[in-house]
């Protein structure tokens, strides 16, 4: 299975948000029902989640980031498979989580809060401890 990382989904819809989405105010509010969809684990609730969201962004004429949506995220079922939460619930793997619970480790107990560019400036902090 190909699955998409969903920290990556969300960066993704984040940035891409920002650059398309012209009403400012709205844009929470659609990352917010985007996180939903996201994490749906039901196929019935995806599906609700993304009709009710489409047309929100239909009635508030969000029409270029919602032609990002169709053409990357919402194209057909197969693409959806890639990232919905509902999609992977047999694939036996929930790794978003494990990596996750690694880095917050690294970052917060190695590294004072840091963000760290090169793996040798990961590792070296390791060493010290």
């Amino acid at each position: 299975n190909k699955l998409l990382c969903t920290w990556h989904v969300q960066k993704n819809w984040t940035l891409q948000g920002r650059k398309k989405i012209k009403d400012k105010t709205q844009e929470k509010e659609i990352l917010r029902r985007l996180g939903l969809m996201l994490k749906a684990t039901e196929e019935i609730d995806f599906t609700s989640i993304k009709d009710c969201l489409i047309r929100h962004l239909q009635e508030l004429q969000e029409d270029n980031f919602l032609g990002y949506l169709t053409k990357y995220y919402l194209a057909d079922q197969a693409r959806g498979e890639s990232w919905a939460h509902c999609y992977r619930k047999h694939a036996g793997i929930n790794t978003n989580m494990h990596l996750a619970a690694i880095h917050r480790i690294l970052k917060y107990s190695y590294l004072n809060g840091k963000s760290v560019q090169r793996l040798k400036s990961c590792l070296d902090a390791l060493d010290k401890s």
